[in-house]
């Protein structure tokens, strides 16, 4: 097969696509960040939420403080008016 007949395939990232939970700064309402956890026990999630989300915040922001951050799903975040495939929603 010569290279002119493959075909590429390029695939549009959208931001937060598949995340089933996202942590999002109490104050500002901005999204820190997204997880994929559909399948997992959702009391689970909720119990261990330190080690789940928490851990892995505190892993990718220096100042990260818990205090701070909610911790909700998709729906919750949407029915705040946060739109996940927007940038501007999200910390930089």
């Amino acid at each position: 097969m010569t290279i002119s007949k493959l075909k590429t395939r390029k695939r549009k990232f959208v931001l937060g696509k598949g995340y089933t939970h996202f942590a999002v700064n109490k104050e500002t309402n901005l999204i820190l960040s997204g997880w994929d956890y559909k399948g997992y026990d959702k009391e689970d999630l909720k119990l261990d939420k330190e080690y789940y989300f928490f851990n892995d915040l505190a892993d990718w922001f220096d100042d990260f403080d818990k205090k701070t951050v909610k911790i909700i799903t998709r729906a919750a975040v949407e029915k705040l008016g946060i739109v996940i495939e927007d940038s501007k929603y999200w910390v930089k």
